[in-house]
């Protein structure tokens, strides 16, 4: 009894018909739900009398009902599209820009010549304002890797003394430490 009661195969086939048993009852409590067409239900007297009959009646009015479904989602979708666009005309003839959020990530469309020079021209009037209001430009930002910041050769190692007095290799995982 011990063998059956541990052999896998047995706790995956219950697990699984539990789990097929449940979400198969899930969709039908929303089904009776939501059904757009209760009254295209066949009887439920007809299950004893003619249960194949009564399963194809079923079957097509759950079809008709995702259809319907699917129409009603489409038709959402569409709206949802046709507002986005009527939204981005208004914007654009008003002349708000409107950035997506992947260029406000940095990873929108590369740009054009003319507005790469645009951003340069207006990033050089920038810093000639500064510079005229006596301020000073802020420089570029240059990221070293480590070991040239803490002043090692590149292929030298870092280590690190020990308490009692060894000297060790530094551990890294993923770069640091």
């Amino acid at each position: 009894m011990h063998k059956v009661l541990t052999t896998r195969s047995l706790h995956v086939y219950v697990t699984l018909g539990v789990l097929v048993t449940l979400a198969g009852y899930a969709t039908l409590l929303d089904f009776w739900a939501k059904n757009k067409f209760p009254d295209a239900l066949p009887p439920r007297a007809l299950f004893f009398e003619h249960p194949l009959r009564y399963l194809a009646q079923y079957a097509r009015v759950y079809r008709m009902h995702v259809e319907a479904l699917s129409v009603e989602t489409a038709e959402k979708r569409r709206r949802q599209a046709e507002e986005g666009r009527k939204r981005h005309e208004y914007f654009k003839y008003h002349g708000v820009v409107e950035e997506s959020l992947l260029e406000k990530w940095g990873l929108g469309l590369d740009e054009t010549p003319e507005e790469k020079r645009r951003r340069e021209e207006e990033q050089r009037l920038q810093r000639e304002a500064i510079v005229a209001a006596g301020g000073v430009v802020p420089q570029k930002k240059v990221r070293l890797p480590a070991a040239v910041r803490d002043g090692l050769a590149p292929g030298e190692d870092q280590t690190y003394r020990e308490f009692d007095g060894r000297t060790r290799k530094v551990k890294k995982w993923f770069g640091i430490w």
